[in-house]
């Protein structure tokens, strides 16, 4: 949440505590909840600054960390069995199909700030 490019939910899910954190939000668990709420509180107050102070002195190891935290979870989230050839292939079309629908979002929006 604080630190940019490192997306929680990547996190949550390779240790996989995010299908059980979105069940307990859906349901209204306050055991879930409440302590979620503590901990966003407590992340942002504390860490904040931290973060905020090691990107000052540190810019290019924190980028480093953060690059090799975010490359390490998308890996483990990746799935690398699949049923057959064919959800493979299916499975490569839509992420082909989702990598150049961003790629084509993001040269829209370099368009649209260039002209500004």
């Amino acid at each position: 949440m604080i630190i940019p490019g490192l997306s929680s939910s990547s996190l949550l899910i390779y240790m996989g505590l995010y299908e059980p954190m979105t069940a307990g939000i859906a349901s209204l668990d306050f055991a879930v909840i409440i302590p979620l709420i503590i901990g966003l509180i407590i992340t942002v107050i504390l860490f904040a600054r931290i973060v905020n102070s090691l990107f000052e002195k540190h810019y290019a190891l924190v980028s480093r960390i953060i690059l090799g935290i975010v490359i390490a979870s998308s890996l483990k989230i990746v799935p690398n069995n699949f049923e057959n050839i064919t959800v493979l292939v299916i499975s490569l079309i839509c992420f082909a199909i989702g990598f150049a629908i961003a790629r084509y979002m993001d040269i829209l929006s370099n368009k649209q700030n260039n002209k500004e």
